[in-house]
Formats: C-alpha cells, sequence, structure tokens
C-alpha cells in the first residue's frame, strides 16, 4: 500500500511560528510605510489645492501683489482664498472638537504656537493662513499650516502640520516650501539641504522660531524638495 505523506504537527507548529516570527518583523515596516505614502499623498494633493486657489483668487482679486494681507488672519482667509475651497468645518480656537486644535508644536516639543482659526476641508485636511513679510521689499507674502491630522490632538508642525509660504515674485506667484524671505534666491532650501542637510533638519526640529523663517517651512522643504517624498533621514519616524 502506498503510503500518504503529510505535514507532522510539529513541523506545522515550527513554520507558523517563522511565519509570525516574520509577520512580526516585517509588519511594522509595512505600516510605517503606508503611513509615510498618506502623508505624502495629503500633502501633494492639498499643496495643488493651494495652487489652484491661488489662481482663482487672482482672477477675481487681481495681483496679489496688491492684495491687503495687514488685517486680521481670518478676514484674510475669508477674503482671498475661503471662497476657492470646499470648507465643511470653520474652527475656532475656543472650540472643543479635537479636530479643531490649534495648538501647534516644533518636534523638539520646546515651542508652543496657538492661532485663532482653522477652517477643515472636504479632504479632511485643516488650514490656516497667517500674514508675513507684506513689505514690498520681500517676496513672502504669508505662510500656510497644512493639518493633516483629523480627529486627536496633538499637532505636530513637521510630524502632522507642514507650512507652505506664499510667494509674490513680481508677475508670478506661488505655492511652496523651498523659498523664504529673499528677494533673489529661489529654491533657497534645495540648495541648503545638498550643501548642508543636517543644518536643514536641525531647523526642521526647532521650527527655526527665530525671526526670519517661517514656522517649521524647512520641514515641509526637505519634503518637497525630494520630490514629494519623505527623506531616508527625515527627522520624525512614522
Amino acid at each position: 500500500m502506498n503510503k500518504k505523506k503529510a505535514f507532522t504537527l510539529a513541523e506545522v507548529l515550527i513554520t507558523l511560528g517563522i511565519i509570525g516570527i516574520v509577520a512580526a518583523m516585517t509588519l511594522p515596516m509595512l505600516v510605517a510605510k503606508h503611513r509615510k505614502k498618506v502623508i505624502e499623498t495629503k500633502l501633494y494633493t492639498t499643496y495643488n489645492i493651494l495652487q489652484n486657489m491661488v489662481r482663482m483668487s487672482v482672477a477675481d482679486n487681481g495681483d496679489p501683489y496688491n492684495w491687503d494681507l495687514g488685517n486680521n488672519d481670518a478676514e484674510i482667509f475669508e477674503k482671498y482664498f475661503a471662497p476657492y475651497l470646499k470648507i465643511i468645518q470653520k474652527c475656532k480656537k475656543s472650540d472643543d472638537d479635537p479636530s479643531c486644535d490649534t495648538t501647534f508644536k516644533n518636534i523638539n516639543g520646546t515651542y508652543t504656537r496657538k492661532y485663532s482659526y482653522k477652517y477643515i476641508l472636504n479632504n479632511g485636511v485643516g488650514i490656516l493662513f497667517y500674514p508675513g513679510a507684506t513689505s514690498v521689499t520681500t517676496r513672502r507674502k504669508g505662510t500656510f499650516l497644512i493639518d493633516i491630522l483629523s480627529g486627536s490632538k496633538g499637532r505636530i508642525v513637521g510630524q502632522n502640520v507642514f507650512p507652505f509660504n506664499f510667494i509674490v515674485d513680481g508677475d508670478r506667484y506661488y505655492i511652496t516650501a523651498s523659498q523664504d524671505y529673499p528677494t533673489n534666491n529661489n529654491d533657497l532650501f534645495c540648495r541648503l539641504i545638498k550643501q548642508n542637510k543636517a543644518s536643514v533638519i536641525d531647523s526642521c526640529k526647532s521650527g527655526s522660531v527665530e525671526p526670519g523663517y517661517a514656522f517649521g517651512i524647512h520641514c515641509t522643504a526637505l519634503i518637497e524638495c525630494n520630490g514629494w517624498k519623505i527623506p531616508d533621514d527625515y527627522p520624525v519616524r512614522f
């Protein structure tokens, strides 16, 4: 009679154990990769939303070089940006809804800034704008903060909140994280990343809260200058 071959119970248990070990080793990497992909996608999608928003606002409000950006932050947003976005919720800093949390910290946890408002878009992303460098000698007219965290509190710039500068350069206007104050220095941070990446990473962690830089702008620059992909040496693990 032919004997049928089969696995013994011990062999099955050993095989399952090996599979479990491999899964335990690879699952965290897969989860981290998925989280990074979600952030990259939301970041790039919202970046394009902002670009389109500015173009539509220019069509109605004229050259942004002449926009009045010296008013209250929320008033600026309502006039120049809100009509061109799909907003599902308007938040104030006094609201109890966790999605409306407007307290943002740097990665190091040494600096906190609280904003007066935030609007939630239909893709679940929060957004606010604060003016800055509005004099004619500078190109940065303000900064958008993009909050990709939904629900619970804990907004950290560079981890789940990412800034974008609103640049007006002659007859050009666009959204970017690679440029800031300088009047004739395009892609400033991309060049700095190539020359001294360590200093950019340190600035990302601290938020560069000293005068002259938008809060946390180096964090977004690290991603934008890397083709909208989070670099392997990014200072936050997702």
